[in-house]
């Protein structure tokens, strides 16, 4: 598979999310510095915010900033070291913790459940007035 070359601005914009203290994790910011975009222009920010997250869209953006992060330390080896302190000791770390899930959902080792609640006895009850409604015509 031949890997597609990222724009100098796209380069910039993984840097600056991967690395930049002041802007890591944040799309839109990071979007905002890497192509220099004047927020104070009506609508820009908009702008700036569909271009981050379709940046995040983008699979060769995503392995570059996980290559970025690899280089930087901040791996699945560091966190799950970070997480055992966490684990061990009796302060309240709660932003630390959720900073962990976050990643390991970036990473696939855990999954968003999602709760479907069907409720069979009001659907069954619409069914069989429909079919009453349909005898009386």
């Amino acid at each position: 598979m031949i890997k597609k070359k990222l724009t100098f601005k796209q380069e910039l914009f993984c840097k600056i999310f991967a690395t930049d203290l002041q802007y890591r994790g944040n799309a839109t910011q990071s979007y905002i510095k890497a192509y220099n975009i004047d927020t104070t222009i009506p609508g820009k920010y908009s702008v700036a915010n569909s271009g981050g997250i379709e940046n995040m869209a983008k699979p060769v953006i995503k392995e570059r900033i996980r290559e970025l992060l690899e280089a930087s330390g901040f791996n699945a080896v560091r966190i799950d070291a970070r997480l055992l302190e966490l684990i061990e000791q009796k302060e309240d770390k709660s932003s630390s913790v959720n900073a962990i899930k976050e990643f390991n959902k970036v990473h696939g080792r855990i999954i968003d459940r999602l709760d479907v609640t069907l409720n069979t006895a009001e659907k069954l009850k619409d069914a069989k007035k429909r079919r009453e409604r349909a005898k009386i015509r």
